[in-house]
């Protein structure tokens, strides 16, 4: 077997210890490196901190949108309890039933989007 060979020792500037030629290499490498993971971990920090703040805007959206669909129901509710005694007729009544019917439809629209299924249930 082949003998290992050491390197000659170098004074190393200011504190008098000796070194090894190539430890500087070493040196820089290790604090490339030890920078490096601080940097990684700073980063998983900032990703966690922004993960949790889109999960609080996720929820108040998802209570937004629960609030909007119960009062679009309260309104169709309203309007058909409404139209027998309606003096509107034809189009205008027509026109009103439409839009709260878009509502309704655009808000099964959002939760399918969001949320996957259109028969999601809200808290």
């Amino acid at each position: 077997p082949k003998k290992a060979h050491r390197l000659p020792l170098l004074p190393q500037e200011g504190d008098g210890r000796t070194r090894q030629p190539g430890m500087k290499k070493k040196d820089k490498n290790r604090e490339a490196a030890r920078k490096s993971r601080k940097k990684q971990t700073e980063r998983a920090d900032q990703l966690h901190q922004d993960l949790e703040s889109l999960e609080g805007t996720n929820s108040a959206l998802r209570k937004e949108i629960a609030s909007l669909e119960r009062e679009a129901l309260l309104y169709t509710a309203a309007l058909e309890r409404h139209k027998p005694f309606c003096c509107l007729k034809g189009p205008a009544l027509t026109t009103l039933h439409f839009s709260l019917l878009k509502c309704s439809t655009l808000f099964g629209h959002l939760r399918q989007t969001l949320f996957g299924s259109s028969k999601f249930s809200f808290p």
